[in-house]
């Protein structure tokens, strides 16, 4: 049984952080190299880190598939506005490939269409083959290229992906 949780507690926030790595470390390791996963883990994926983007009104949430924490995802909250951003959405490689990614996106649009919003959109690294093909199964495109410096001599080289909600999406 599949269960998606607000990350509200001190211990449900250290949870994200330890399966943050292994996510990051299995999928992103072969596409962007070990020394930026680790540079964007200390400086995204920490417990700080993810409490300031909730200061910043971005909603975290863990997915449980059978009791076991198998991913997170995060959204800017959008209330009022036309589109949501969606900042993460990390599955654990032991459930890919098993419908928890797909109910989670059901989840994330089901939220969206609460907030009024009429795209949904996100970035992906442009070297992320199979999420890309994911995302576009999803209902997603690619609507444009974007390069940032997110510092330590890193940059995150991207898609910028949306997908335009509506009542039978």
């Amino acid at each position: 049984m599949l269960k998606i949780e607000p990350i509200t507690s001190k211990a449900a926030l250290e949870q994200v952080v330890v399966i943050a790595h292994e996510i990051w470390v299995d999928h992103y390791s072969p596409i962007i190299g070990q020394e930026q996963v680790d540079y964007m883990l200390d400086k995204f994926q920490t417990s700080d880190a993810i409490v300031e983007d909730q200061r910043a009104g971005f909603e975290y949430f863990s997915i449980e598939s059978d009791d076991k924490l198998v991913g997170y995802f995060s959204y800017l909250n959008a209330r009022g506005h036309q589109s949501v951003f969606l900042s993460k959405i990390y599955i654990h490689n032991s459930v890919r490939g098993t419908g928890v990614g797909a109910k989670a996106m059901g989840y994330i649009l089901a939220r969206c269409r609460e907030y009024g919003a009429n795209v949904l959109s996100l970035t992906v690294n442009k070297k992320n083959e199979k999420s890309i093909d994911w995302y576009r199964k999803q209902g997603f495109s690619i609507v444009d290229a974007v390069v940032a410096d997110i510092g330590g001599g890193f940059f995150m080289d991207d898609y910028k992906m949306e997908k335009t909600l509506n009542v039978e999406s």
